[in-house]
């Protein structure tokens, strides 16, 4: 419940930027921002209460997926899903 507490009040600070300032923003911060102020803090809190989840996910999908850098993450991927892996790679290496 901390944590909720935690998110509502960055929630409530979301800053109030005038007209002006909202249309000198790139269009896609500019309708994420109108978005975020028009809903309900307790929706918002539901939102975003799953950042740790999501920054842990990007933590690990960017260094695979955009610097293709599997082995700086393979210690936390599951034991199983390495076996598969690692089979997947031994049989597409094979020469037959």
């Amino acid at each position: 419940m901390a944590a909720c507490r935690v998110v509502l009040d960055a929630c409530v600070r979301l800053p109030q930027l005038t007209d002006e300032q909202i249309d000198s923003l790139p269009p896609e911060v500019r309708q994420t921002y109108r978005q975020l102020r028009a809903v309900d803090p307790a929706e918002l809190v539901r939102f975003l209460g799953h950042t740790d989840l999501v920054n842990a996910a990007w933590a690990f999908l960017m260094p695979v997926c955009v610097d293709g850098d599997l082995l700086s993450v393979w210690p936390n991927v599951d034991p199983d899903f390495r076996a598969v892996l690692a089979q997947k790679w031994v049989r597409a290496t094979t020469i037959r």
